[in-house]
């Protein structure tokens, strides 16, 4: 995952910038620089969040099989209905994963959904 803050940017040879998320002391908040907008958002209400998100994530590839007599519609709308199901479960805990549009979460998940990971 992608999330940093605006002081960690250091540039590789593909020119990406390579990050790392930060957590505020205070708050125990974790937050992504997100290069789009030039800011930093929110990105989980604390580090157990951020750990809660990257589980199901992950765990959601490692245990991902096609059907055996699924065409490739019906994969689709099944992966669909998990993945919805899988944030759904992880916005009853914390809703920040998913909360700004430049979330490094909302384009993981939507590559997700699309079977880049499956």
């Amino acid at each position: 995952m992608r999330a940093c803050s605006s002081t960690s940017i250091t540039r590789r040879r593909s020119a990406r910038p390579r990050c790392h998320p930060r957590t505020s002391p205070g708050t125990g908040i974790v937050y992504q620089y997100t290069d789009a907008v030039r800011e930093v958002i929110p990105l989980h209400g604390d580090v157990s969040s951020l750990v809660k998100t990257m589980v199901s994530f992950l765990g959601y590839i490692s245990s991902y099989s096609r059907g055996e007599d699924e065409d490739d519609y019906e994969e689709y709308a099944r992966r669909k209905r998990e993945v919805g199901a899988l944030l759904d479960a992880i916005r009853r805990i914390d809703p920040l994963p998913f909360a700004h549009e430049h979330s490094e979460w909302v384009e993981l998940f939507d590559n997700l959904e699309g079977g880049v990971f499956t």
